[in-house]
């Protein structure tokens, strides 16, 4: 154990010689452009903790990157093609358009990072920035499934009111701390918090107080009457259902209606047993290549 004269006197990482900038430290540049972790880890465990670093962050990366993909696909195909283009659209055809949706996606994800580059934002800037914008929809988002009495226009009121908001103290906070409104201000801790605070607080305020005003009494039956689009379970069903009652109107079939019944069981067991048995599939083949790229980072490691 080190006494405190020890631990004050115990250099730091970057005065360490295998520091990538030693002897001095790393410049907030080089901070905000997220160096500080890999720097470290180059003290610590060589030349493999930044490959290992590396690792991480290419999978973390590629990770979120799928999960974005996804949900834009699903947002865009779903709630504005199907809801407002084609309501009667297959699940082939929703599935076609959620790929196009991807590939867009991918596209725009692509260019935004130059764009940002070029005008010198690095990832510092925006960890602040995501903030002031997302943090007017926090409120709403969360009260669109806890909350009953909840409208539109207060979603709407809270969620670009609270966004409006949030902007201007940014601006304005910006100016009154720092005397300038510039891409370094707008990303220091003061104007952030002045736009974030303003944001989260005040699209509370104007999404409950638009809702109580003519309020709505909402049980959610919409959500769970999401329909699933070409469900083999409920096409059985639903033919299941037309079979029976078209052997409840016609007498003569009357005896074969149990024998009509008998079939949707089976079916709906038999795609069960096809799910099952997809699922084991899959968690097989995800335990093999985690175990194969755990052992690549801890050989990496210990080199």
């Amino acid at each position: 154990m080190f006494s405190a004269a020890d631990r004050s006197i115990t250099p730091m990482l970057f005065s360490q010689p295998n520091f990538p900038t030693y002897p001095s430290p790393l410049s907030p540049t080089q901070t905000s452009a997220g160096l500080a972790t890999p720097a470290a880890a180059v003290v610590l465990m060589g030349k493999g903790g930044a490959i290992a670093i590396l690792l991480a962050v290419f999978m973390a990366v590629t990770s979120a990157a799928s999960s974005e993909l996804i949900g834009v696909s699903s947002l865009f195909s779903y709630d504005i093609y199907q809801t407002y283009f084609r309501p009667n659209a297959t699940g082939e055809e929703i599935m076609r358009v959620s790929h196009y949706f991807i590939c867009f996606g991918a596209v725009w994800m692509g260019c935004w990072p130059s764009i940002l580059n070029a005008r010198n934002i690095n990832l510092g800037w925006l960890y602040y920035v995501q903030g002031v914008v997302l943090s007017s929809a926090v409120i709403p988002i969360t009260l669109t499934i806890s909350w009953s009495k909840l409208t539109h226009a207060g979603i709407f009121c809270g969620a670009i009111g609270g966004g409006i908001l949030g902007m201007l103290a940014w601006m304005i906070g910006c100016l009154k701390i720092y005397g300038q409104i510039n891409i370094t201000n707008l990303a220091d801790p003061y104007s952030a918090v002045c736009s974030g605070l303003t944001g989260l607080l005040f699209s509370g305020i104007l999404t409950i107080s638009v809702s109580l005003m003519s309020p709505v009494d909402y049980d959610f039956s919409g959500t769970r009457a999401i329909a699933i689009l070409d469900n083999p379970a409920k096409d059985h069903m639903h033919q299941g259902s037309e079979n029976s009652s078209r052997k409840r109107e016609s007498p003569p079939d009357l005896e074969k209606q149990p024998k009509g019944f008998s079939s949707v069981p089976s079916a709906l067991a038999k795609d069960e047993e096809q799910r099952i048995a997809s699922l084991r599939c899959v968690f097989k083949k995800a335990f093999i290549y985690s175990t194969i790229f755990a052992a690549i980072v801890i050989i990496i490691v210990a080199l």
